[in-house]
């Protein structure tokens, strides 16, 4: 078992150590960029630091390793109105089986809704419309192998098309792999501390089918001939924190967490957050992080409602500012049984 958690933890580092040397910012070299928007209310009110929070089937979206604090079986719907007017969907199942572990299945879609098409002849519109629609489908497997340390991981397929409703095939679809673990060091003094790391969208480099014609910035013209889509990577990023309760009462429990994050096409960021709940029933939460272009502070709130038998019902809100950008509301509901 020591062995297994040793290979386990130096895969992540070796990871971790590729992606952080990058050590610039590479803005607008990585693809699917909607694989990076935060998915559920409450990941995104805590500033994306949920990781040790999380006990739902949304754990998919953020730390598969978290998947393991599912207790019997999860249903997970997300709904946000993105930027832009663009329409973001997320839906997971994840069920317990005894003396195996986690498993679950999980969705994600962004639609960015009609939009003109325009050309180079026609500049006010040629009377049709498109969308850009991109959706990630997966499957995930977690699973302790000490009472201190467990692993997850999801295999998803993912996919993007630029130009829905055109007839023109830019497609693009490929592979990923998310994987995360978690840990609990069990010292005396915290002995409610986490620590929780993941690699996320990890996968060939993909490129849209079809081609294109290239501008000639010298002659003035487009080139007679058709050019193919260059490659670009997927956005792989690596994700370490910690999370801490230093309230866990009968009645009352605040859950605090600090991330550091790196994606391959941008500058390493902190995510806070920190999470308040009252008699189970009501949580309060805020969020902040730094480095990042556009968006800030984030504040939510949640509720769980206790159903029949064992079951629960969570409704969570996110509000998340981003600047300059209209800001975003996140609705999510959570069925545990």
């Amino acid at each position: 078992m020591q062995k297994i958690i040793g290979i386990v933890l130096t895969f992540i580092l070796w990871s971790s150590t590729y992606i952080w040397a990058q050590g610039i910012a590479k803005v607008g070299t990585a693809g699917y960029q909607f694989l990076k928007i935060g998915v559920g209310a409450r990941g995104v009110a805590l500033g994306n630091a949920v990781d040790p929070m999380i006990n739902d089937a949304s754990a998919m979206f953020w730390n598969p390793a978290t998947l393991n604090f599912v207790e019997n079986a999860s249903l997970f719907l997300n709904h946000s109105e993105y930027l832009a007017d663009m329409r973001f969907e997320g839906f997971a199942f994840a069920k317990k089986i005894n003396r195996v572990g986690v498993v679950g299945v999980n969705l994600v879609y962004l639609d960015s809704g009609p939009i003109e098409e325009t050309t180079e002849f026609q500049q006010n519109g040629t009377g049709n419309t498109f969308s850009a629609v991109s959706y990630s489908i997966g499957i995930s497997f977690a699973r302790m192998l000490t009472e201190q340390f467990g692993v997850g991981g999801t295999v998803k397929y993912v996919s993007e098309d630029l130009t829905s409703g055109l007839g023109e095939d830019n497609r693009t679809g490929a592979w990923a792999v998310d994987i995360g673990t978690v840990y609990f060091p069990g010292f005396t003094l915290f002995p409610s501390l986490r620590m929780t790391m993941a690699i996320r969208n990890f996968g060939p480099e993909v490129r849209l089918k079809g081609t294109y014609y290239d501008f000639n910035g010298i002659k003035g013209v487009f080139e007679d001939y058709p050019s193919e889509y260059k490659y670009f990577p997927l956005p792989l990023t690596f994700r370490f924190g910690i999370g801490y309760d230093p309230i866990d009462r009968e009645n009352q429990k605040l859950t605090i967490a600090v991330y550091g994050e790196h994606p391959n096409d941008n500058l390493e960021r902190v995510n806070m957050g920190a999470e308040y709940i009252f008699n189970n029933i009501i949580a309060l939460r805020g969020g902040y992080i730094l480095n990042h272009d556009t968006r800030t502070f984030s504040a939510g709130v949640g509720f769980n409602i206790g159903l029949f038998g064992n079951s629960r019902l969570k409704i969570d809100y996110a509000y998340a500012h981003y600047g300059v950008l209209e800001d975003v509301q996140v609705f999510s509901f959570v069925f545990d049984w």
